[in-house]
């Protein structure tokens, strides 16, 4: 049996954030707190592109 894939990883970008995607978050984080799950973090911070 094979295990199906959690998650798209079509396009994924790995490697550090640049200073634009490190603002955004740590200004999310800043106004709404951290979330329960940090993978979701982009996504609720409005970084769809990730």
């Amino acid at each position: 049996m094979v295990r199906a894939p959690c998650c798209e990883k079509t396009g994924l970008k790995r490697g550090p954030w640049t200073q634009e995607e490190d603002d955004i978050l740590v200004d999310y984080i800043n106004k709404n707190g951290g979330p329960g799950n940090w993978r979701s973090l982009p996504k609720l911070a409005g970084m769809s592109w990730l």
